[in-house]
């Protein structure tokens, strides 16, 4: 189960909450029944939805059945969120932030490239930011066409970089 958002911040005096979400394309809440909260690490909880509606193109407001004021929802801040499995839709797309690649091996195809240590400009043009050594710091797009394959085991990134970004 891979999260899709987090819950960022509260919404009025009725307990909603904002729901910012990284998710492409269209977006059917038909099935969407509950949505999988991690309250405490690998404890996943279904939080009923009793209304959600699109708040931007990152974000929901969502009103839970279980939530009913500012303070119980103050408890779900910065809490990560998953699709329940009956919502799983496999025509949603997940778009997974550059900088949770942070600490893994950036691979082009096969050669080895070096460990992502930062990223630059995360929301906009994001490049990781890969250092050779103490005078020397790689800066390589951050472009999700670019990235053939993520092994989240091993914290390995595999790319399939243009010619001559690499020297």
């Amino acid at each position: 189960m891979e999260t899709f958002g987090r819950i960022i911040g509260t919404h009025g005096v009725k307990g909603d909450v904002v729901l910012e979400h990284q998710l492409k394309g269209e977006i059917q809440f038909d099935s969407w029944d509950a949505i999988m909260i991690e309250l405490l690490p690998e404890s996943k909880i279904p939080f009923f939805i009793s209304n959600i509606k699109v708040q931007s193109d990152t974000s929901f407001l969502v009103k839970f059945e279980e939530i009913d004021s500012p303070e119980a929802a103050k408890e779900l801040l910065q809490k990560n969120v998953y699709l329940s499995p009956n919502a799983a839709d496999e025509s949603l797309q997940i778009t997974t932030q550059a900088d949770s690649y942070i600490g893994y091996t950036l691979f082009n195809k096969k050669e080895k490239i070096g460990t992502i240590d930062n990223i630059l400009n995360p929301k906009t043009n994001p490049l990781f930011i890969i250092f050779e050594n103490q005078e020397n710091e790689l800066l390589i797009p951050a472009n999700e066409e670019l990235i053939l394959s993520v092994d989240e085991d091993k914290k390995e990134l595999i790319a399939d970089l243009p010619d001559g970004l690499i020297k």
